[in-house]
């Protein structure tokens, strides 16, 4: 049943669920417009991000984005929401109501093991069965390409003079290599702001962006 997709029947002669609980799942377009969503409401909370790791990882404080990753934390919210559930009511059923899920009580041993940070301990007991998404399932295919997203960028741009018979007469291609700071383009609001932005420029522009270099190409280089 492992070949087979989750929630529908395989050929191994198991019950009928089975596939829920050793197939792949599989999200149509509504799940995965709904995922992307959900990732970009992490990514306010959360972000900007200094790494790869800050994006992957849960953050080390003792807040909601200390449960869970961006992707999981996405994850979760899918999962608590029966519109957007990405799992069956079979999986559902022999775990937790949907909104007892993600708990945030203390585990059994957790002032034993002296967890700075006890709720982060709590997950669903269906966790790690291959019916059930990870965050690990997302990033496992994206490992071979991804990376940082670099935030300098090259940027050129051509301007030409023309005579009253349209015939160019003289131009000119400029470059420019710019990188986007951490701070706002309105920088009396705070680079490290918890909440989305209110700014009007803000909320347009978003980050400020800083000239590295700026120079005039000839036209052997272009």
């Amino acid at each position: 049943a492992g070949d087979s997709k989750a929630g529908v029947p395989g050929n191994s002669g198991l019950f009928s669920g089975a596939t829920e609980f050793t197939g792949f799942r599989e999200l149509d377009p509504q799940m995965l417009d709904s995922f992307a969503q959900k990732i970009v409401e992490q990514i306010r909370l959360r972000g900007p991000f200094l790494s790869l790791s800050e994006f992957v990882n849960r953050q080390l404080t003792n807040g909601d984005t200390a449960l869970a990753g961006t992707i999981q934390a996405a994850l979760n919210e899918m999962a608590a929401n029966n519109s957007t559930n990405i799992y069956s009511g079979l999986i559902a059923a022999i775990d937790a109501p949907l909104d007892k899920k993600f708990a945030t009580a203390t585990p059994p041993g957790a002032a034993s093991a002296e967890y700075k940070f006890p709720a982060a301990a709590i997950g669903v007991s269906v966790y790690g069965i291959p019916g059930w998404t990870r965050q690990a399932d997302v990033l496992r295919p994206l490992a071979p390409i991804f990376s940082a997203r670099d935030d300098t960028f090259v940027i050129r741009a051509y301007g030409d003079s023309r005579d009253a018979a349209n015939n160019i007469v003289a131009r000119a291609v400029c470059e420019v290599v710019v990188r986007r700071s951490r701070n706002y383009s309105d920088p009396t609001e705070p680079a490290d702001l918890a909440t989305p932005s209110t700014r009007p420029i803000n909320k347009t522009f978003g980050r400020r962006f800083e000239t590295v270099s700026f120079r005039w190409l000839s036209s052997a280089e272009i």
